[in-house]
Order: C-alpha cells, then sequence, then structure tokens
C-alpha cells in the first residue's frame, strides 16, 4: 500500500478551506491547514516530513513571500 500524499493547505477563507480539505481528505490525502501564510511556514519548518504540495487559497496576505520561501 501507497503512503498518503500530504498536502498543506493554506487559506484565510474558512468555508472553502474546509470543503477543500473534506474532499481531499476523502480522496485519501493526509490533509494539514493553515490560516495564514505565517503558520504555514511554521509548519513547514516543524513537521518531520516533507509536504507533497502546498495548496494556497487567494488571496492570503503574504501568499507571495511564502511561495518564494517554500522553493
Amino acid at each position: 500500500m501507497r503512503p498518503k500524499k500530504r498536502i498543506l493547505l493554506a487559506g484565510n477563507y474558512e468555508f472553502g478551506v474546509g470543503v477543500l480539505s473534506y474532499l481531499l481528505r476523502t480522496y485519501g490525502y493526509a490533509v494539514t491547514t493553515a490560516d495564514t501564510a505565517d503558520e504555514a511556514e511554521q509548519l513547514m519548518l516543524q513537521t518531520p516530513v516533507w509536504f507533497d504540495l502546498l495548496l494556497i487559497t487567494w488571496p492570503l496576505k503574504g501568499a507571495e513571500a511564502l511561495l518564494k520561501r517554500a522553493k
């Protein structure tokens, strides 16, 4: 059995993030959510395993800087 793909979902639109997170989990992905770009960056630094995908809902304040740091 393949390990689950890990997704970091960052967004400040609570309803949209909740729905998207639910759908991704339904399809078997391990989803971690963050409300701000700074919180997403901290999760990337603190999590012992890599995320396979960083998914950002727009507009998210600080998203541009987050993408530059995530490279």
